[in-house]
């Protein structure tokens, strides 16, 4: 997983993996800091798998939430 702000790869994200045991469901949290944004900002998320094909990134059941904090 990578989060980049306007292209650019954001160096401080924090991964937990949040199954709880499940071991046919792996679920990840991907957090990062506070991150100073100005009007024009954009963000993208990536993730990859790089060698278990046996892994489905379901489109539907992924999710980017970006919070402003004041």
């Amino acid at each position: 997983v990578s989060i980049r702000k306007n292209g650019s790869e954001l160096t401080q994200i924090m991964a937990y993996n949040t199954s709880h045991g499940v071991a046919t469901v792996n679920r990840w949290l991907v957090a990062t800091p506070p991150i100073p944004v100005s009007p024009g900002d954009y963000f993208e998320l990536f993730l990859q798998v790089q060698s278990d094909t046996s892994i489905t990134v379901t489109s539907a059941r992924t999710m980017f939430y970006a919070y402003k904090v004041d």
